[in-house]
């Protein structure tokens, strides 16, 4: 419907085409004047499409911003505009060309006196119009005017490139003419309305922008036009023109999303047809391309261009079908589905398609095509899939036929995913038609095909994130690939009929759609720059509520996850255990790292239900005695916690970032809320229960926290014996002589030699004395140094270490020369020891003395084959009731009980050690009849005469009343080297990095509180005590040793490991000489255990180069030369034990570096080492879960700490 404005345009532009028809016709008869008066035609050929914009925007824009503006310029432009038109007509009517032409210039210079007036102001507002926001109202535009008005900016650009000499302005120019060309062609194909433009928001958004751009384009024409430019500000109008273009351009991502929103617009008001809409604005992205399909665009013939596409290449014209499918599905897309994910993310892809296409289409070499068909492919088979499920009734009369033509125009066959999908819909079709398949069945095949296809669609997109190196920015490398596992695992889920309930295919579709929606919109966002942490976590999220949902429908899907034997799980101190890890999920979650985003919510519902059992259980110390119903809740919970351990780390060290764990971690999830169902079912009964036990325990408790237990270092031995050995020591022969202390275990011999060692007779006799400990597993060389260092010589023991055998031989030899001295060779087990040392022991005839305790008589008379060992004898009932008596009873006592303690004594069969242990056992126990007398019976209960035997049967009965956090501190002393002096500080610090202690107070002082414990329990022995007081080390019987090593095995609580154990019983044993030696191992041997004490060879434990998937802690105790020599490789450490909790390779010289790897055992609260080294390096700091670092320097220099050390959140 035209309007006085646009009637008047076109009477102007009449004017000013006929009077250039004219200027041209007659060239020849003008010549002199045609440069000038084509200048000034151009001018205000020009300045006639300003004045049509002006006026355009003045009567399309109603707000206040541009009225203000523009004010009463388009008024005065229009009206001497009108004056310009008919003097132009005036012109053209007396044919001043070529009659007269001064009298046309006089005409135009007039003209353009009347525009000069206006120029400035003209361009002031275009200035201000193209910063400012435009708001159209399509009801109310001019339908003539507006098109015009588009005409006017393509007139424009058109005077423009008339004058410039840039070659590259020509080119951009000429583009931005193009596309303004073909906008309009489009607009007058989709706009055929009668009445003008449709109303709609998003009508009205798609007009503005053009619009906008459209003032923006005029506003650089007049800048341009009207002033000169230098070389820079040209380079800096092309980059404003690249702008505009882009800006204008179908397929520049912005200008796509209005471009379909307002076809969208239109195909609703028109209810369709959406094909023809779809066609349009593909023949415009045609015409952008391809200038011969431009023309037939321009000249409307639709037919043209398909037969043209068609005969160019049956590629082209089917990916032109299929785009064509696709923006269909985009256009009738209703606006509820627009804020769908799953339909945006479909929208998403389809968009990128087109943009792609705005690249490439329709030429064939820009672009690899198959793999473009293939996404088209996939988007069809997705949205075909959908429309099926969603549906009420599948395949519904036309849609398959639908897909069929566009995938088979397409080359499906190129991917063999759609392959597959086209075979098996195309099958399951002709069943459902035929009957043969029931609709629900077919819903559960079609879901299996959407799952599949959705599930690679996320796949993908996680590999091209994975291969960007900018993603990094915004996501962490591990939490793709974590996605990746998590994909793969779902998509294992969805196939071989793993869902066979119609029920669960909406509850899992959902959740395969929102985590492959989510996925692939991460990909888009970031493709766009528009990621954002909600994105990633919403991400996140998904991936936990569709296992939720696989949990809830297929309990058979658990089965999935690896096994662990919690056979191999340590069976005592399990609250302990679970204090424990209550303490360090809690410190996981506040650290808060990436490698658990994905089961962050997980561990803190595992955390919240192992802190509610552990308060059922808080006052019950050994729920495993009198109670099944507790026994049972308590060993499930335990081999919970264990496995939930074990779970969490391997997620959190990121070993292979598996799912699998990740759903065990699901299964453990469960088990945890079962048992919190059982303990609230059984509260009542159980907590009655509990309470009882609590009163039966008090007892059992340590008896202080708070201040040290009195060590009763008082020895009782056999008076008369003690003065024999002393008699044999300093009298008889003047020769080197042997005195032998025979006897069974726990009878006393190494208290009876200690007694007479220090004895100050003895003491005072001899001008050298030294004690050694042979043992079992004797070694000549850690004898020698034993030795050595007992005599203390000044200046030998920073060397001795150093020597060889022979040499400390002869050191020996020298520093005894001519000195009487005593020689302890405690513990003996064969005649090799004595055989090896005695000619390092030199007989000067001065009365020298080698004492000896054995087990075995014979040893001791193979030593001395004419001698008269001591033997030990048992003690009698009264000496063993003196004994008892003196160790807990340091008063008076009733008649009562002192009957039931000589009864307990007499029970002890005479040995010594296993009264001691029993007055430790005692101590700790109510002194009246009723407790003691309990404890009498549990000693007769067992029928058993041998000594031995009853030394063994208290000693279980002692650690049996152990509360349970001793006993786990008690078995720990197994790992030690037996017969060696254990340091006190390693010891505790060893028991807190291993988590038995737990508690507010310091956990050193309630470490040596435990320890105090212990030592008055008679179950530990005190060695030396520090000089300002407190305890410097201590060590165990051999008994006591050999009972902890036992027990530790049974209850899987240690694993010792030593020379006489596969594979390492046929080694030499030599650690001595240059490392170059054949022993090796060509497997790495395996242990299952959960804490694993190596007791050998530094070579052969790095040759076997051993390895567990599940051991908390690894500690080396070399077996021979306390002093790390050679340089060793452990860089294998860090790859064989990823669970690491306590590494102790302190007696091993790892070389001048730090060890390779060490940094990856983040679960390491405690970490021992030695070597060459003269730096720690920085990366120290990424074990932030480290309590205790030792790093011991074999070079006299000092050891430099990193910066990031004082950083360390446990320190």
């Amino acid at each position: 419907m035209a309007s006085s404005s646009s009637s008047s345009f076109d009477v102007l532009e009449s004017a000013i085409n006929e009077l250039d028809q004219q200027l041209r016709s007659n060239v020849l008869q003008i010549s002199g004047w045609f440069s000038l008066l084509n200048n000034h035609l151009h001018d205000l050929h020009f300045f006639a499409y300003l004045r049509t914009i002006l006026i355009c925007i003045h009567k399309s824009s109603d707000t206040d911003e541009v009225a203000k503006i523009l004010g009463s310029l388009p008024v005065k432009v229009e009206a001497a505009f009108q004056e310009i038109a008919r003097d132009l007509n005036v012109a053209s009517q007396k044919k001043y060309i070529p009659e007269c032409p001064s009298k046309l210039h006089d005409v135009l210079h007039q003209s353009r006196v009347k525009v000069k007036l206006f120029k400035h102001q003209i361009e002031e507002a275009l200035g201000h119009l193209s910063g400012c926001s435009l708001v159209l109202h399509s009801a109310s535009l001019d339908y003539a005017l507006w098109f015009n008005f588009i005409f006017s900016i393509e007139g424009m650009l058109h005077e423009i490139s008339s004058v410039t000499d840039s070659i590259e302005e020509q080119k951009t120019i000429g583009l931005l003419k193009r596309d303004m060309k073909h906008l309009q062609h489009f607009l007058h194909g989709v706009l055929d309305f009668e009445y003008g433009f449709p109303s709609d928001p998003k009508v009205n958004s798609f007009l503005t922008h053009l619009t906008s751009v459209a003032v923006c384009i005029a506003n650089w024409s007049l800048q341009y036009w009207i002033i000169k430019r230098d070389s820079i500000e040209k380079k800096s109008s092309i980059v404003q023109l690249q702008d505009l273009l882009r800006r204008i351009y179908p397929t520049t991502p912005e200008v796509l999303e209005l471009n379909l929103n307002f076809l969208r617009a239109l195909n609703k008001i028109c209810n369709g047809p959406d094909e023809y809409f779809a066609e349009s604005f593909l023949f415009f992205l045609l015409a952008i391309r391809d200038p011969y399909l431009g023309n037939l665009f321009v000249e409307e013939r639709r037919d043209d261009i398909l037969m043209e596409l068609s005969s160019k290449s049956n590629q082209q014209y089917n990916i032109f079908i299929g785009l064509r499918s696709l923006i269909i599905y985009c256009i009738s897309t209703n606006e509820p589905e627009e804020h769908n994910e799953d339909v945006q993310i479909i929208l998403y892809e389809i968009k990128a398609l087109l943009i792609e296409a705005g690249l490439f289409f329709p030429s064939e070499s820009d672009h690899p095509s198959s793999e473009w068909q293939e996404k088209i492919c996939l988007l069809q088979s997705e949205i075909f899939l959908k429309q099926q499920l969603k549906g009420s009734t599948i395949f519904v009369e036309g849609q398959f036929e639908d897909l069929k033509e566009v995938l088979t125009n397409l080359n499906y066959q190129s991917s063999a995913l759609i392959v597959e999908v086209y075979r098996e819909i195309s099958s399951l079709y002709q069943s459902v038609r035929q009957n043969g398949t029931t609709e629900a069945k077919a819903r559960i095949s079609l879901f299996t095909l959407l799952s599949r296809i959705l599930l690679f669609k996320a796949n993908s997109s996680c590999m091209e994130l994975l291969k960007d190196s900018e993603c990094s920015t915004f996501l962490k490398k591990d939490h793709i690939q974590t996605l990746l596992e998590g994909l793969k695992w779902f998509a294992t889920c969805v196939t071989n009929d793993q869902l066979d309930n119609p029920e669960n295919v909406e509850l899992i579709l959902t959740g395969i759609e929102a985590v492959s929606t989510r996925v692939r919109c991460l990909h888009h966002t970031f493709l766009h720059d528009r990621i954002t942490e909600e994105m990633i976590n919403k991400t996140i999220l998904s991936f936990s509520e569709l296992l939720d949902n696989l949990m809830l429908i297929k309990p058979e899907l658990r089965k999935v996850h690896p096994q662990i034997q919690r056979s191999n799980f340590p069976k005592i101190c399990g609250m302990g255990f679970i204090d424990d890890l209550i303490g360090s999920t809690q410190e996981l979650l506040k650290h808060d790292p990436d490698s658990i985003a994905l089961v962050k919510h997980q561990i803190e519902e595992i955390h919240s239900g192992l802190t509610f059992l552990r308060s059922f259980f808080m006052d019950i110390t050994e729920p495993s005695e009198g109670h099944d119903a507790l026994k049972d809740l308590g060993t499930s919970i335990t081999d919970v916690a264990y496995e939930v351990e074990y779970v969490i780390d391997f997620i959190e060290v990121g070993t292979g970032i598996n799912w699998k764990h990740v759903l065990w971690l699901y299964d453990l999830l469960e088990e945890i809320r079962l048992i919190k169902m059982m303990v609230t079912n059984s509260y009542e009964k159980l907590t009655c229960y509990a309470m009882t036990q609590s009163a039966n325990q008090i007892s059992r408790q340590i008896v202080s926290q708070f201040g040290m237990t009195e060590i009763n270092e008082e020895v009782v031995v056999l008076n008369d014996q003690a003065e024999n050995v002393i008699v044999r020591l300093m009298r008889g022969t003047l020769q080197r002589d042997v005195v032998s202390i025979v006897g069974m275990p726990g009878i006393g011999k190494t208290t009876l030699a200690k007694k007479v060692y220090n004895d100050p007779n003895v003491a005072y006799h001899f001008h050298i004395r030294a004690w050694c400990s042979v043992s079992q597993g004797y070694q000549k060389r850690n004898v020698l140094l034993d030795i050595l260092g007992n005599i203390s010589i000044s200046g030998l023991m920073d060397n001795m270490h150093h020597m060889r055998i022979e040499d400390l031989e002869v050191k020996l030899y020298q520093h005894l020369k001519q000195k009487r001295y005593l020689i302890v060779m405690d513990d003996v087990w064969g005649t090799e020891s004595w055989s090896d040392l005695q000619s390092s022991l030199p007989n000067d005839g001065n009365g020298s003395r080698i004492l000896i305790t054995s087990r075995l008589h014979d040893v001791a008379l193979k030593v001395k084959p004419d001698s008269d060992p001591l033997c030990l004898r048992l003690l009698s009932e009264d000496e063993s009731w003196k004994l008892l008596r003196m160790k807990i009873l340091h008063g008076g006592c009733s008649e009562e009980l002192q009957e039931v303690g000589k009864k307990i004594a007499k029970r002890c069969e005479g040995l010594p050690l296993a009264i001691v242990a029993v007055a430790g056992l005692l101590a700790r126990t109510e002194k009246n009849q009723d407790r003691w007398e309990r404890i009498a019976e549990s000693l007769s209960s067992k029928i058993n005469d041998d000594p031995q035997s009853r030394c063994k049967d208290i000693l279980q009965l002692s650690y049996n009343h152990l509360p349970d956090r001793l006993k786990a501190c008690f078995l720990y002393m197994g790992a030690f080297v037996i017969d060696k002096d254990i340091p006190v500080r390693k010891l505790t610090r060893l028991w807190i990095a291993e988590g038995f202690i737990q508690g507010t107070k310091s956990l050193e002082d309630i470490a040596e509180a435990y320890l105090m414990d212990l030592i008055g329990r008679n179950l530990v022995m005190l060695s030396k005590r520090r000089s300002m007081g407190g305890v410097k080390t201590c060590r165990v019987h051999d008994i006591l040793h050999d009972f902890c090593v036992a027990k530790a095995t049974e209850e899987n609580f240690l694993q010792l490991i030593t020379r006489y154990d596969e594979p390492y019983a046929m080694s030499d044993d030599s650690d001595y000489g240059a490392d170059s030696y054949d022993y090796y191992h060509p497997n790495p041997v395996t242990y299952e255990r959960h804490r694993l004490f190596f007791c050998l060879n530094r070579k052969h434990f790095v040759k076997s180069r051993p390895s567990s998937s599940c051991a908390r802690s690894l500690i080396l105790f070399p077996t021979c030369d306390t002093y790390p020599r050679h340089p060793y490789d452990i860089s294998f450490i860090a790859h064989h034990f990823k669970l690491l909790r306590v590494l102790d390779l302190e007696n091993i010289n790892m070389g001048v570096c730090f060890p390779t790897g060490i940094e990856l055992l983040i679960q390491l609260t405690y970490l021992a080492v030695s070597g060459d080294i003269d730096s720690v390096p920085q990366s120290i700091a990424d074990l932030w879960k480290l309590e205790t670092l030792i790093v011991k320097g074999l070079k006299d220099e000092k050891i430099i700490l990193p910066d990031t050390i004082w950083c360390m959140i446990q320190g």
